[in-house]
């Protein structure tokens, strides 16, 4: 019997380039046999879909979270006081500008237009 080749954990760049040809040719060989070629063949060379699982790595939450602090407090030690207040003004009438084409009516106008069904 053949088995495929697995992989656990971290895999190295040249590994990956050469894991599509591997798990080709090791398809192949268990395909031509009578015995695994169906449902080999059924489940893996014929199948339109994959799954890949994968594990995110441990510290790269932590790195992100990192990153992200350092750049908002560069970015308001850039703006200064006088910058945050108006950043704040702009989002303010920003948020107002996208909401301003939102049709209000009150619940006792009367409403001539037909009901659509």
């Amino acid at each position: 019997m053949v088995e495929l080749p697995v992989y656990v954990g971290s895999v190295s760049a040249e590994e990956l380039d050469n894991f599509d040809e591997k798990l080709v040719a090791s398809s192949k060989r268990i395909a031509s046999d009578a015995r695994n070629g169906d449902i080999l063949r059924q489940h893996i060379i014929d199948c339109p879909y994959i799954t890949v699982v994968g594990k995110p790595f441990a510290t790269l939450a932590e790195k992100l979270e990192k990153h992200e602090k350092a750049r908002l407090a560069a970015r308001w030690e850039a703006l200064g006081a006088d910058g945050l207040a108006n950043a704040e003004r702009e989002l303010e009438a920003a948020k107002l500008n996208s909401i301003s084409w939102i049709p209000v009516r009150r619940v006792q106008e009367p409403d001539d237009t037909p009901l659509v069904v």
